[in-house]
């Protein structure tokens, strides 16, 4: 999924402003122990892991890929603009946040990535917009299923004649 996942991007990506390089996966793996804090992998093997750990490690999974879509997303370009980088909870946190700071902005506050008006007015923005908020939502257990982002995006990139996605290839 995840390949096909990245085949969109690279097909969507030629409207990114590729002027910043800051690996998106560092910033969105910080805040991945404040969705589920007692997360604590240490040297265990990922089949050793009980079904009820899996599903927590899922949902912050899908947590963390929406905030890689917002930084995608901030970066693309509409209406002639790409917004400069910056890293999520930008607006509310200092540049480097304490562990608290985050866990009160994220689990406490609840609060999200804003996202720009300007995405509104593009249809593909406007879609995965709303994504994100799915994945970014409160309650971890409705947060999406892998399989349903899949089909979203395809159903985003088929309503753009730029984007072509192969779902149907295997991929190892």
């Amino acid at each position: 999924m995840f390949a096909s996942v990245h085949r969109f991007a690279g097909d969507w990506l030629h409207r990114w402003s590729p002027e910043d390089s800051t690996p998106w996966s560092l910033q969105a793996a910080r805040l991945e122990p404040l969705i589920h804090p007692t997360r604590d992998w240490g040297d265990r093997n990922p089949s050793c892991i009980d079904l009820e750990c899996f599903e927590a490690l899922r949902r912050t999974d899908i947590y963390a890929f929406g905030l890689v879509l917002w930084e995608v997303c901030r970066r693309t370009i509409s209406c002639g603009i790409a917004e400069e980088y910056k890293v999520p909870f930008y607006d509310v946190v200092r540049m480097d946040p304490s562990f608290e700071d985050m866990r009160k902005v994220v689990c406490i506050d609840n609060y999200r990535p804003s996202i720009s008006n300007r995405w509104s007015s593009d249809s593909l923005l406007a879609g995965m917009s709303k994504l994100m908020k799915e994945c970014w939502h409160q309650n971890p257990n409705v947060r999406l299923p892998a399989m349903r982002i899949k089909k979203t995006i395809h159903k985003l990139a088929a309503t753009d004649e730029k984007i072509r996605l192969d779902f149907d290839e295997v991929c190892v």
